[in-house]
């Protein structure tokens, strides 16, 4: 965005307006002993018919299809719609949803805190939204529900307040819609690597090019791979993902698009979190250290498998009416396992029961899950005027269906059954150098 403003400030009432903030500024300065700003009045004044030029530049999406499903302007949506483009993601080097909206008003992102990855956990003006890609939902098991790799995404775009006229089983915060990158005239390439603390890796590639000599067939494939080890003890996350496209266009006004995507998330990183006290607050059996991991490494898991196909098609009739019909089908397979703080142990009964703040409980379990999820959203737009008012229409058809299986099964808590004990976490007193917890 680039906004120029150029003022002939010749005009009676601009200079009295210039010369008055002058002189109250002088008046400020001289109260404070700074005679500089008495300096810049004066020159302020004696050089009031100077044209000024301001120039501002900064980032400023013009469009959203993702607010009203149309092209309509933003500026002319009656609903708060943050874009974030793939320029700034590129900059920002965002790998998740929670990076990405990390300074958009109205989102608390990571809700359980910045070690965990795996889940996209975040909130929209109160209410966690609805995740979409492509204006399709995103859905499947309750341990299952995909998070896309950004290296697949082109821009987000945040919808702030009720969205279910158009996009039916939502939230009352608003949603976030992924856009996917998609097969483009000309042709490029990307490849990128690095290489951080905790052994981190990553390695993406992104070629896109022409088909045919008539660019009416269009390809692009997108690949990565990243691993690392987590923030506590014995955990890391790996995730590797291929998504190659084809676009078939033989007019300008007709197109078809096919994505295929496969990604799958060996391990998750760690997820079990530790209790406040001997973290943030005291613990009167010591502080729990940075990278204590309150799990078992030798139990848990996380293994996630997803693969889709989605298709995208769009006809322009005429210059007023256009004709869209997109549709995913989507596999997720999960298998978790996983451990997590239940509290601390009290001691006593009634009045006399307290906090035994060296010896944690906690609670596990795990899913195995198999979904199938089956998406699609039909719609037209008409575009016609009456005289001086122009008008935008939108009719459509939405459906959503989710098939599969889930077994689970969490308890917490030491018990008599070996199948459903699970073991307490204990740190010594007073605190030593031996590592904490240690396992009873």
């Amino acid at each position: 965005m680039v906004i120029r403003s150029k003022t002939a400030r010749g005009a009676s009432a601009n200079a009295r307006v210039l010369r008055g903030l002058a002189v109250t500024v002088a008046a400020a300065a001289a109260l404070q002993g700074v005679g500089a700003t008495t300096a810049w009045a004066e020159e302020a004044d004696s050089d009031s018919n100077t044209v000024e030029r301001v120039e501002v530049t900064g980032l400023k999406a013009r469009r959203a299809a993702a607010g009203t499903k149309t092209e309509t302007a933003l500026i002319e949506t009656p609903q708060s719609i943050t874009v974030i483009d793939g320029d700034e993601l590129s900059r920002r080097n965002v790998q998740s949803i929670n990076q990405a909206l990390g300074f958009v008003a109205g989102v608390s992102p990571n809700q359980r805190g910045g070690m965990v990855t795996r889940y996209d956990q975040l909130v929209v003006r109160g209410f966690a939204p609805g995740v979409f890609l492509d204006g399709m939902r995103l859905i499947a098991g309750p341990y299952s529900t995909p998070q896309i790799d950004f290296n697949r995404i082109d821009h987000i775009d945040i919808v702030k307040g009720p969205a279910s006229v158009l996009y039916g089983n939502s939230t009352p915060g608003g949603l976030v819609n992924l856009a996917s990158k998609l097969p483009e005239e000309g042709s490029f390439g990307r490849i990128e690597g690095q290489l951080g603390n905790f052994d981190t890796r990553r390695a993406a590639v992104d070629v896109n090019a022409p088909l045919d000599s008539q660019g009416k067939w269009l390809g692009r494939v997108l690949a990565g791979w990243q691993k690392g080890d987590g923030m506590t003890d014995g955990t890391f996350s790996e995730r590797y993902h291929i998504s190659p496209m084809v676009t078939f266009e033989p007019t300008a006004d007709t197109s078809l698009t096919l994505v295929g995507a496969y990604q799958r998330s060996p391990s998750g990183g760690g997820y079990s979190g530790v209790p406040a006290y001997g973290s943030v607050l005291p613990n009167p059996f010591g502080k729990l250290p940075r990278e204590i991991n309150t799990g078992d490494p030798g139990y848990e898991r996380y293994d996630h498998k997803a693969g889709s196909v989605a298709a995208f098609f769009r006809h322009d009739f005429n210059e007023h009416l256009t004709f869209r019909s997109n549709a995913r089908f989507q596999n997720n397979k999960l298998s978790y396992r996983q451990l997590y703080v239940g509290g601390f142990a009290t001691t006593g009964v009634g009045a006399a029961r307290n906090s035994d703040y060296s010896t944690i409980i906690r609670g596990g379990g795990g899913a195995d899950e198999d979904f199938d999820t089956l998406t699609l959203d039909n719609q037209v737009s008409a575009r016609f005027e009456t005289g001086a008012v122009k008008h935008q229409v939108l009719a459509g058809f939405d459906y959503q269906k989710i098939t599969g299986e889930n077994f689970q099964q969490f308890n917490t808590g030491q018990s008599s059954n070996p199948l459903t004990s699970i073991p307490t976490c204990r740190c010594s007193r007073p605190p030593t150098a031996e590592p904490c917890p240690a396992w009873i």
